[in-house]
């Protein structure tokens, strides 16, 4: 698996910005990466909800992330969402991201299928051997209808162990209890309490 930089503090979810023809506005976008970066946010995510990656087509989510990779430049680490309703489309988009220079993909498992636990797991492990860079397990509860850490706090990485494939060193973290990138662990376990109802 290639080195990448170390990822740590807060990855802003990039938006994707369009012009008024419908096409994504290239110029834009690299402004928006400059202006993030001057702020100092510590990486970068694009293509993940924010940057409406449901509404891209491949070939465009391919052209973001190597525009917000180019543009950084190797400034802050990027890690563009790569994941998909279909595994050979996640496999595509995370080897593509990996030979554009990404450090790391953040990979939502499949939604509206409503995959099993253990096809989840297969297709976290697909993936992770495939990308050849860290892969980030996206846990969003909301949308794909599925915890990745279930009642035991177990997450899909360490359900995977007794797999035996390249996926537990491949997969280096579950987000744990929110969608947000920026929620630290007390604000995630307090999300996590009031769905409980607690």
């Amino acid at each position: 698996m290639k080195m990448t930089k170390k990822l740590s503090g807060i990855l802003a979810a990039v938006s994707t910005p369009f012009g008024a023809d419908g096409q994504v506005d290239e110029g834009r976008l690299r402004d928006h990466v400059d202006f993030l970066i001057d702020n100092g946010l510590h990486g970068l995510v694009p293509c993940g909800s924010t940057g409406e990656f449901a509404a891209l087509t491949v070939e465009e989510r391919k052209r973001v992330n190597e525009i917000v990779i180019a543009q950084a430049a190797g400034r802050v680490p990027v890690a563009p969402q790569t994941g998909s309703t279909r595994t050979a489309e996640a496999v595509e988009l995370s080897q593509h991201a990996a030979a554009a220079g990404a450090d790391a993909v953040l990979v939502v498992q499949p939604f509206y299928e409503a995959p099993t636990r253990r096809e989840v797991i297969e297709y976290f492990a697909t993936v992770g051997e495939a990308a050849g860079i860290p892969v980030i397990a996206y846990n969003l509860p909301g949308v794909t209808g599925m915890n990745l850490i279930d009642a035991r706090g177990t997450t899909v990485s360490r359900s995977a162990r007794a797999k035996g494939s390249s996926f537990t060193s491949s997969v280096k973290a579950a987000w744990r209890g929110s969608s947000s990138a920026g929620v630290g662990p007390s604000t995630a376990s307090r999300c996590a309490r009031e769905r409980r109802g607690r």
